[in-house]
């Protein structure tokens, strides 16, 4: 699951590519767009933790529970979720997930589980 509220919420995800966009225009340095695009980003109306959490809902609906992971890109979004802005927020994600009525098991999977598995199941015998 992308964390990136552009991924989450369509009308979020086109006022961030307007800020990209004009950012872009102004032609800086790569550091010094991604502080100014992170600056804008950082003044939009935030997307909240529980769209992410309609969004794991979806996906453990139609794919299943077993091809649900996390896949933060902390380090490459310009704002995550509101209650969600760094890793030390994880614990707001579980209890949503929990106040969801996922399990424990399901948990396991979704915080590592479901990669770890796929991750062994490809490696080099």
């Amino acid at each position: 699951m992308n964390y990136g509220p552009g991924f989450l919420d369509r009308d979020y995800s086109e006022r961030e590519q307007a800020v990209w966009t004009r950012v872009r225009a102004l032609g800086l340095p790569p550091a010094e767009s991604w502080r100014r695009v992170r600056a804008e980003v950082a003044q939009l109306p935030p997307v909240p933790l529980s769209r992410l959490v309609d969004h794991i809902d979806h996906v453990a609906h139609v794919a299943g529970i077993d091809h649900v992971c996390l896949g933060s890109d902390f380090d490459g979004i310009p704002a995550g979720p509101a209650g969600l802005e760094d890793v030390s927020k994880l614990p707001a994600l579980v209890a949503a997930l929990r106040a969801r009525g996922y399990s424990s098991a399901d948990l396991a999977k979704i915080l590592g589980g479901n990669v770890l598995r796929v991750l062994a199941s490809n490696e080099p015998r």
